[in-house]
């Protein structure tokens, strides 16, 4: 009975007396500049990952082997020129230029740093419009 008699008379701390702590945490002041530093740290970090998830997903960043292996996958040697026709047009590829035995494409390009690049192959044919070979080629728009 005494302990509860003793806190029902204790006075309130004063506010001066409160840990800064403390009364930072309970009051609605704006943040300060710790928050938002880490605040601002955390949205670089989100920004950095999109970023890097965009690069990273881009499949004309790929290497030149891997570009050919994937387009062999899609017209394999000794394919017909109209099979490999198809597959250009089903993929919306921009046509640059045609030879006799073989014809230019363009995939699309990717911002580098500092300069755009351009992705395309040719697709070389033989004698009897076979496809005998896929070249990749790369275009760095520099000023």
């Amino acid at each position: 009975a005494k302990e509860r008699a003793d806190s029902a008379v204790r006075a309130p701390m004063p506010r001066f007396m409160v840990p800064m702590r403390v009364q930072f945490w309970r009051s609605k002041l704006p943040m300060n500049r710790r928050h938002i530093a880490a605040t601002v740290a955390i949205i670089a970090v989100a920004a950095a990952g999109a970023v890097a998830v965009r690069i990273a997903s881009n499949p004309l960043r790929k290497s030149d082997a891997e570009l050919q292996t994937w387009l062999l996958a899609k017209t394999p040697l000794g394919s017909a020129s109209n099979q490999v026709w198809f597959v250009f047009d089903q993929h919306d590829w921009k046509l640059r230029y045609t030879t006799s035995n073989s014809f230019v494409g363009e995939f699309g390009g990717y911002q580098g740093f500092p300069f755009y690049n351009y992705v395309g192959a040719i697709w070389e044919f033989d004698s009897s419009n076979r496809l005998a070979g896929i070249r990749i080629w790369r275009i760095r728009d520099a000023w």
